[in-house]
């Protein structure tokens, strides 16, 4: 029965047959192949002989979305805020069916609403250790400026981490910073004009970076990047209310 239903001669040619076809319909279930390429195709035949191969590059596999003016400023306002807010979570106790081992507690998430009052309770909370204010501050000023020019600029994580203070030319009648030919993605070497209001920012950074690490040289980077920074967006995206907006894209 197997022989002729299949319209095989012996029987492992039938059963070869058999096997091809199960795997067809496990194809059209997984969503490799339709009804009509299996009516196209012989039974007997390779079920995916007559398949052009799949372009592995077309498949798009990260979404790219766009934010909004407001998004983008509720974003450099939660990084600029979120080094010292962290400092100033209030804690949370857990209820009894929330509770993991002997867990009874753990800090509020920070909402967008409540960052300028953590940011508060985090310096009164960090007041006997002024340094440490300081550098928290410093570091969510760096933060904001540093997503800012990436969002108004287009240049790659890499391509602003090799910008140093002599690429920065902010005296010019159009601010720009030079991105050198083997920084760049093409090799080539471009110059990215700056926005007036950024480039001020810029400016005003620069000089109190050299207060700060009281330097004058040029070869110093304009931004210490970090290592993780897509992480720290990451972490940052629901104290800026973006989780909702990226969900939608």
């Amino acid at each position: 029965m197997v022989i002729e239903s299949t319209g095989c001669r012996d029987k492992q040619a039938a059963l070869h047959v058999l096997a091809e076809r199960v795997k067809r319909v496990e194809h059209i279930k997984a969503g490799i192949l339709t009804w009509q390429q299996c009516r196209m195709a012989d039974f007997a035949a390779n079920p995916l002989a007559r398949l052009s191969s799949a372009d592995e590059h077309s498949v798009r596999r990260k979404t790219r979305w766009a934010l909004t003016v407001q998004e983008l400023e509720r974003f450099f306002t939660a990084a600029r805020l979120r080094p010292l807010a962290e400092y100033g979570r209030e804690t949370v106790r857990l209820l009894k069916a929330q509770r993991k081992g002997r867990k009874t507690w753990h800090k509020e998430p920070l909402r967008f609403e409540m960052l300028e009052l953590a940011a508060q309770r985090g310096r009164l909370r960090l007041k006997d250790k002024p340094g440490l204010i300081d550098e928290l501050e410093w570091l969510g000023r760096e933060r904001a400026l540093m997503y800012k020019t990436l969002a108004l600029t287009g240049l790659r994580r890499g391509e602003l981490a090799s910008i140093t203070l002599a690429q920065v030319w902010l005296d010019m009648p159009q601010p720009y910073l030079e991105l050198k030919a083997k920084d760049e993605k093409n090799g080539r070497g471009v110059h990215i004009p700056l926005r007036s209001d950024l480039a001020a920012e810029i400016a005003q950074f620069i000089t109190d970076t050299r207060q700060r690490h009281k330097s004058h040289g040029y070869l110093m980077p304009l931004f210490d990047m970090p290592d993780s920074l897509i992480g720290i967006f990451d972490r940052a995206k629901p104290a800026a209310k973006l989780e909702a907006a990226l969900a939608v894209n």
